[in-house]
């Protein structure tokens, strides 16, 4: 079986694609992106309480790798023009996975999962999940792609984290008002060129913080 790094939210969708896998046999441990000063501070409790309990639930330890993400999009946001606050989110999910490829280089972690579902945010259209699987050198696992809203919030309330999640996870609290939804990847370029991507990622690792969730 796999080894995985999860990116979790502490929303609905993603403790359900990490439960998913775990289910499956394989090892998963955890990412989380906290997006402070843009979102609250209990935000990272909620995404470090749905761990807790999908460590109870599959009799397993996680670790969670917590990466400070806030000065990511305030450093996007000081940067560029405003025609081009319509790719936040697509920026900000491409850091997230050379973030995570890092980390999963260092840990020797065989792929990455996302509870992307398709078209349920912006960034989850499949023109955007091309672009931003274009950052990432390892394999992007979705368990959830194709279903809908309602069977994952069913799923979340049997493993036991939907209670916790619709008390607000982690998001993209930034959102611009029309953001991109059909990106293409040399568009994505031509706004990195604007930043030093590997100083972004090497700062956002000296950031990590790392907290291990055992079954109680």
């Amino acid at each position: 079986m796999a080894r995985l790094l999860a990116l979790n939210s502490g929303g609905i969708d993603s403790p359900v694609a990490t439960h998913r896998m775990l289910a499956g046999g394989h090892a998963v441990d955890v990412v989380i992106f906290d997006n402070q000063p843009f979102t609250d501070p209990d935000d990272i409790e909620t995404a470090k309480e749905t761990v807790e309990r999908l460590a109870d639930r599959h009799e397993t330890s996680i670790t969670a790798f917590i990466v400070q993400h806030g000065p990511v999009q305030e450093q996007f946001l000081d940067t560029v023009p405003e025609d081009e606050l319509k790719y936040l989110c697509l920026f900000s999910r491409r850091i997230m996975l050379r973030v995570s490829n890092e980390i999963a280089a260092n840990h020797e972690y065989d792929g990455l999962v996302t509870g992307d579902n398709i078209g349920q945010v912006a960034s989850q259209t499949l023109d955007n999940m091309v672009v931003i699987d274009k950052a990432s050198e390892r394999p992007v696992y979705r368990p959830l792609l194709g279903c809908d809203k309602d069977q994952i919030s069913a799923e979340a309330r049997d493993i036991g984290t939907y209670d916790v999640s619709i008390g607000g996870g982690i998001t993209c609290a930034v959102n611009p008002a029309r953001p991109e939804t059909h990106a293409r990847t040399e568009e994505l370029a031509e706004v990195e060129e604007k930043f030093d991507i590997d100083q972004i990622v090497a700062e956002s690792l000296e950031s990590i913080e790392s907290v291990s969730f055992d079954p109680s």
